[in-house]
């Protein structure tokens, strides 16, 4: 099924009363066409005077590009209501899956027999895996691979033991420890492919990494060319940073704007070459 915005809107009032107590404000729901996402939880970044930043103007937006069962988008709903219930209440993740996050979804899932992951992956067509390198198992099982190689990221960040009466009564104790606040740079490849379609991929900040993975996207089937860039814009924290030989789909005005003050890589075949964008 393909949603619509009336489904979107009962389901985001239904779990809302059931998931979290019906805490949350109802805000705009919104229909897209990417092929990078299912939803994105979106808000504005306002300065406040003495520096404080704080997010406003919440919104929901889901992509009809995807056809998917009717519990893939219910789980979506809640995915992007976690988001949104840690933005409205102002709390600090270490990043948008951070320990608070995680936790939040590993109770829906443990107490509503959910299944919500952290994203679902949409591989690149007729693409090899470096060599060395494992494939990703399917999104069902996406976040239990995630938590597992997060455990150090997560620190000392433990919701306190016991049962709340809302799922939001597990984020305030992961608040309270500290994350690290200071700019986060990706390297980003953007891969066109001969069909017209781009793709994104967040890969490690290792030389070796890096060029393993150009080199493998430029010998993939249907790949025209890959270009590399080092950006700081937390919305690149949301992809999951690997180096296997995949791509998350884009549409060009939804992720271009966010390369504009970014650096230019180069690569030999032996070492990363900078050089900042005109």
């Amino acid at each position: 099924m393909r949603p619509t915005i009336a489904f979107l809107q009962q389901k985001f009032d239904e779990y809302n009363r059931l998931v979290f107590g019906g805490g949350l404000p109802r805000v705009p729901i919104l229909l897209g066409d990417a092929k990078g996402y299912l939803g994105q939880c979106l808000s504005t970044r306002e300065r406040r005077p003495g520096g404080r930043v704080v997010h406003t103007n919440f919104r929901l937006r889901f992509s009809l590009r995807h056809d998917l069962p009717q519990q893939e988008w219910e789980d979506t709903v809640i995915h992007e209501m976690i988001h949104l219930s840690i933005g409205v209440q102002g709390l600090r993740d270490s990043s948008p899956h951070g320990p608070i996050f995680r936790r939040m979804m590993t109770d829906v899932n443990q107490r509503y027999g959910r299944h919500l992951t952290i994203s679902h992956r949409l591989p690149m067509s007729g693409a090899k895996e470096p060599a060395g390198s494992t494939s990703r198992p399917p999104a069902s099982t996406a976040s239990q691979v995630a938590d597992s190689a997060s455990k150090a990221a997560a620190g000392t960040a433990q919701v306190a033991a016991g049962s709340p009466k809302s799922a939001i009564g597990t984020l305030q104790a992961a608040a309270d420890s500290p994350p690290d606040w200071r700019p986060r740079y990706h390297v980003v490849a953007i891969v066109r492919m001969t069909d017209g379609r781009m793709g994104l991929k967040v890969l490690p900040r290792i030389a070796q990494r890096i060029i393993a993975y150009y080199q493998g996207a430029m010998h993939a089937k249907g790949v025209a060319s890959v270009s590399l860039y080092m950006v700081c814009d937390p919305y690149f924290d949301q992809f999951p940073n690997s180096s296997v030989l995949r791509v998350h789909f884009f549409n060009a005005e939804d992720v271009l704007p966010h390369l504009g003050n970014a650096e230019a890589l180069h690569t030999d075949g032996h070492r990363i070459i900078r050089r900042r964008t005109p």
